[in-house]
């Protein structure tokens, strides 16, 4: 600097050699790039480069959007039974749940419910960390479609996990007289054939269930 102090800069790199030096203060205004090595393409200095690539990645994004929009539209205009739990049924297995729902996770079941009782096949991502309540929105969607008459099945990743969940269900549902099974690469043959075949009789309205691999024979 010309008057002998020096401050810290940031060099930002592009391509062609060209660099540019950006306060620390800035820094506010750069978004971080993750790539895979060696496939990291730098842009042009001027922007030419990267205007070019955001409008493309903005076109392939109207596109999708588009198909989205379309897909959901059609959904709607499905048909499907409005699911509907008896009150107070529902609210007895409500008042099992030892804890308050925190304001997100109210506003979750609540979107739930009104999915499953709008007559439409429901299409609902719930996202969350671990350990912020997402297994009480899928119990208490469970519990409003197993009360309404239908059979629920939960699907997870793993062995454990569908234990875990079978053991939660089970505590849950057990004072409503709903079975809840346990349909996994964990259990034996004889148990699988039962589930099975109370599933196909009605008889159980709740299953857990991890992806079978088949038995070797």
């Amino acid at each position: 600097m010309g008057n002998g102090t020096k401050r810290e800069m940031i060099r930002l790199e592009f391509a062609g050699d060209d660099a540019a030096l950006v306060p620390p203060a800035d820094l506010a205004l750069i978004w971080p790039y993750a790539v895979e090595p060696g496939k990291l393409a730098l842009d042009k200095a001027d922007g030419s480069t990267w205007w070019n690539r955001r409008g493309e990645a903005e076109q392939e994004i109207e596109a999708a959007a588009k198909q989205l929009a379309k897909h959901i539209a059609q959904r709607r205009r499905r048909r499907a039974p409005k699911l509907v739990a008896p009150g107070a049924a529902y609210e007895r297995f409500v008042a099992r749940f030892p804890w308050f729902t925190t304001p997100d996770q109210a506003s979750a079941i609540r979107d739930v419910l009104d999915n499953l009782a709008a007559g439409h096949p429901m299409d609902r991502v719930v996202c969350g960390d671990v350990g912020f309540g997402k297994t009480e929105v899928a119990l208490r969607a469970a519990a409003a479609v197993a009360l309404s008459g239908k059979q629920v099945a939960v699907a997870v990743p793993t062995t454990v996990l569908a234990r875990q969940h079978v053991e939660t269900f089970r505590k849950r549902f057990g004072l409503l007289g709903i079975e809840v099974a346990n349909l996994s690469r964990a259990a034996t043959a004889a148990e699988i054939r039962d589930t099975k075949e109370k599933l196909r009789r009605g008889k159980l309205k709740s299953l857990s269930a991890h992806r079978l691999s088949p038995r070797p024979t």
